[in-house]
């Protein structure tokens, strides 16, 4: 089952269309990730030399939460020439809604745990569901970031029905 939805989404971000999301129920219940869970780190690491081998242009926007915890695989995502942008400490979203010194602290934050693991400082952010006010852009450079990065496409899990849809696309 793992490999299967991990070989999913490589096909999505390989493929250049775009997708709509399907309705419906999801493909992967709460014990379906929590076992998926395992196979993540190496998931990446396999994502990371396919990116690299097809000469896939990409930034990988890594939460903080994942510097921290995937810590050799954002280094060796980093090592790999893979350009690494900052996603915030969770992928926090409506952060237009927020005290612009938290929003501030949710990229110094993100930036010292990516520099710690992987030996790289960001030049883009990326915020999550969240309007680029103003005050947003001012903190994303007080964060240290030179520009914030707007989504093209996002696709996940749920985006599929099934393994065909996936194939198809």
């Amino acid at each position: 089952m793992g490999r299967w939805v991990w070989m999913m989404l490589v096909i999505l971000l390989l493929n250049p269309c775009m997708a709509t999301a399907a309705e419906g129920d999801p493909l992967l219940s709460v014990d379906d990730l929590l076992a998926l869970e395992e196979s993540y780190g190496a998931f990446l690491a396999e994502l990371e030399d396919l990116i690299v081998e097809r000469g896939v242009p990409c930034v990988w926007f890594v939460s903080g939460v994942t510097a921290y915890e995937y810590g050799d695989v954002v280094r060796y995502a980093a090592s790999a020439g893979i350009e690494l942008g900052n996603y915030t400490v969770s992928g926090e979203k409506k952060m237009e809604t927020w005290n612009v010194v938290d929003i501030v602290h949710q990229f110094t934050k993100t930036q010292e745990l990516i520099l710690q693991n992987s030996g790289v400082l960001p030049d883009l952010g990326r915020c999550n569901g969240t309007e680029y006010t103003p005050e947003v852009l001012q903190a994303v450079s007080a964060g240290g970031l030179d520009a914030a990065v707007l989504p093209t496409m996002y696709l996940n899990h749920r985006s599929f029905r099934q393994a065909s849809d996936a194939q198809l696309y």
